[in-house]
C-alpha cells in the first residue's frame, strides 16, 4: 500500500547536523512532514529523552512512518594517546547507545505503520581509520546493531543501515 504524501511522516534524530540537515531537506522537498532533533531536542544517551523525543513526534505528526538516527559524536582526529576517556564515551553513548534506545523508543509507533528505521551508519565501522579510533570502534558497535535490530523488528519494521563515506561540508 503506497503512503498518501499526508501519511509520510518521519523523525531525523541528529537532523540539525550537516548530514541530518540534508535528509531532513530532503524529505521535506519530497512532502514529508519531519520532525527534526538536534542535541538541544534530545540527548539519546539514554532511554527517557529517546522515549520523550519519539512522544513528541507521534504527538505532532500523527505517528511515524520513518525513523532516522543520524546522530554522532566525536568525529575528531586524535592520536592513540589523545583519546580521553569523556571522548570515548561520548562516541560511544551517542553513537551506539543512542542508536539502540531511539530504536526501542520508536519500535512500537514503526510496528504500527510497517515502517522503517535507517541507521546512518559509517564506513569508519568497516575500516580501520587510525587517527579516529573512538568513532570507528562507536560505528563499528552501530553497525552490528543495526544487524540485531533488522532481525529483532523484522518483520514488521524493515531497518536499514547506510555507511556514506567521506562527506563534504
Amino acid at each position: 500500500m503506497a503512503l498518501r504524501v499526508s501519511d509520510k511522516r518521519a523523525l531525523v534524530a541528529g537532523g540539525t547536523g550537516r548530514l541530518g540537515a540534508a535528509i531532513v531537506e530532503r524529505l521535506r522537498a519530497e512532502s514529508w512532514q519531519v520532525v527534526a532533533a538536534g542535541r538541544r531536542d534530545a540527548d539519546l544517551r539514554g532511554p527517557e529523552a529517546a522515549q520523550k523525543l519519539v512522544r513528541t513526534a507521534v504527538s505532532e505528526l500523527g505517528g511515524l512512518d520513518l525513523v532516522v538516527h543520524a546522530a554522532g559524536a566525536a568525529f575528531e582526529p586524535r592520536a592513540l594517546e589523545d583519546v580521553t576517556e569523556e571522548l570515548w564515551d561520548e562516541a560511544l553513548d551517542v553513537t551506539a547507545k543512542g542508536t539502540f534506545f531511539l530504536a526501542q523508543a520508536a519500535a512500537s509507533a514503526l510496528r504500527e505503520t510497517n515502517g522503517v528505521l535507517v541507521i546512518v551508519e559509517d564506513v569508519a565501522a568497516f575500516q580501520p581509520w587510525t587517527s579516529f579510533p573512538a568513532h570507528s570502534a562507536a560505528k563499528a558497535a552501530q553497525a552490528m546493531l543495526t544487524r540485531v535490530l533488522a532481525r529483532i523488528l523484522a518483520p514488521e519494521v524493515r531497518v536499514c543501515g547506510v555507511a556514506p563515506g567521506s562527506v563534504a561540508v
